[in-house]
């Protein structure tokens, strides 16, 4: 357990907490408008990739700073090209199908939309289960 170890039900309250965070932030940066997400592709509309780099940037910031607190622990993976491609040819071919990443179906199915939930969300735990029993 880490200094900053979360149990419990704060732990669950915490997740929730952030979850609606998450959510919000894609409902008011519209990621979860299909032609927003296909003008972006298209680089017609620049707002999901504003969105999308200053998520990274934020996370990136964090991620160092609690490195540099002693907080955190980095640990960079050996890269296995095969499975890099194999997973993003997966990614993009859900991508072109759905219209959505894993964040914005849940997000999507959040706001009650049908193509979210079933396709994207269905997708998202197969992909889960399968994953879980390779490891």
């Amino acid at each position: 357990m880490g200094p900053l170890e979360i149990t419990g039900t704060a732990r669950l309250v915490l997740g929730l907490a952030t979850g609606i965070a998450f959510g919000f932030i894609l409902q008011e940066g519209q990621a979860l408008k299909f032609h927003k997400i296909i003008d972006a592709l298209r680089l017609k509309d620049f707002t999901i990739w504003k969105l999308m780099f200053t998520a990274i940037g934020v996370g990136m910031i964090g991620i160092y700073g609690l490195h540099d607190l002693g907080l955190a622990k980095l640990q960079i993976k050996p890269t296995i090209l095969s499975a890099n491609i194999l997973r993003g040819l997966i990614f993009g071919a859900g991508f072109a199908l759905l219209g959505f990443c894993p964040g914005t179906c849940v997000g999507a199915a959040g706001e009650g939309r049908l193509d979210g939930l079933y396709s994207g969300v269905v997708g998202l735990l197969i992909g889960a289960g399968l994953y879980s029993e390779r490891t």
